[in-house]
């Protein structure tokens, strides 16, 4: 997967791979930075003005141009798409994709695993899924903490198992036990997903063997 003479991995991990690669999927082509510079402005986007990990912050772009790294992300997302069953594959869609590709992901989980649930209302259902997904909020740069507090109640309450309560008539108590269950069996699924997907990853040379 290495584009060039680039022979050192990438990445440090198969999350920062596949997070790095749903990012690219929905950022404009057209973006005039230099790779490092598209990188950290990236980053920055997902921990704000707090200092990055480590593990976040050490890409091997070696001489690869924006060009070449788009290419690059969309091998990781081909590589996704192509060595993981259905359950799997739409786990890691739904953790790391944006916008449409995060949707159908979690629709996908729903309509697989909704049987499982003691719910069977359809849109509850997809509610419990969606609120394990939801993107956490985080504090942007310069924003003050009353209207940080605002946004993060907001989000709260979109996903809230109480407010589920309200708007479909279903007992917490039955929401909850259900959502512990998703978590537990999407959790499982996925970490089966990113072990595959660190095989292939580790034998390709896009990221070091975590093992060594």
């Amino acid at each position: 997967m290495n584009l060039g003479d680039n022979t050192d991995p990438v990445f440090k991990t198969v999350g920062q791979a596949l997070y790095l690669a749903y990012v690219m999927e929905v950022t404009p082509a057209s973006t005039p930075s230099p790779t490092e510079t598209l990188i950290r402005d990236l980053m920055k986007q997902r921990y704000g003005e707090a200092p990055v990990p480590q593990a976040e912050r050490s890409i091997n772009m070696g001489g690869m141009n924006p060009q070449e790294l788009r290419a690059q992300c969309a091998l990781i997302r081909a590589s996704v798409a192509d060595h993981l069953a259905g359950q799997e594959r739409d786990t890691i869609c739904s953790r790391f994709g944006h916008q449409m590709t995060r949707a159908v992901g979690v629709r996908n989980l729903r309509d697989h695993y909704g049987s499982l649930c003691n719910t069977q209302h359809q849109e509850a259902v997809l509610g419990l899924i969606w609120a394990i997904y939801a993107p956490g909020i985080r504090q942007f740069p310069g924003e003050n903490p009353r209207a940080f507090n605002l946004r993060r109640k907001k989000r709260e309450n979109e996903w809230s198992v109480r407010g589920m309560e309200r708007v479909y008539g279903i007992g917490r108590s039955v929401l909850r036990r259900d959502q512990d269950m998703l978590r537990k069996l999407l959790n499982a699924v996925e970490m089966q997903a990113q072990s595959k997907l660190e095989d292939l990853f580790t034998r390709t040379g896009l990221i070091g063997d975590p093992n060594a």
